[in-house]
């Protein structure tokens, strides 16, 4: 810690309560909770660079940009 103070270095951390993960999903299997609104942009791999632009740089509201599975 002090190598990292004497570099003026900004740590941020948080913490959760991974005890009640399992109840978590549960709820959302359930559909009690709906979580449909974090996936804001979705795609096929061969986009895979575009994704990493706009979540990267926060362009377009990107929350989270997900791979549209392969599909014959």
């Amino acid at each position: 810690m002090n190598e990292l103070w004497i570099k003026n270095l900004d740590i941020s951390m948080g913490l959760v309560n991974a005890n009640r993960i399992p109840e978590l999903i549960n709820l959302i299997k359930a559909g009690k909770i709906n979580t449909n609104f974090l996936i804001t942009h979705r795609a096929p791999l061969n986009d895979i660079l575009e994704g990493y632009d706009v979540f990267g740089n926060k362009k377009d509201k990107c929350l989270k940009w997900v791979v549209i599975p392969y599909q014959r």
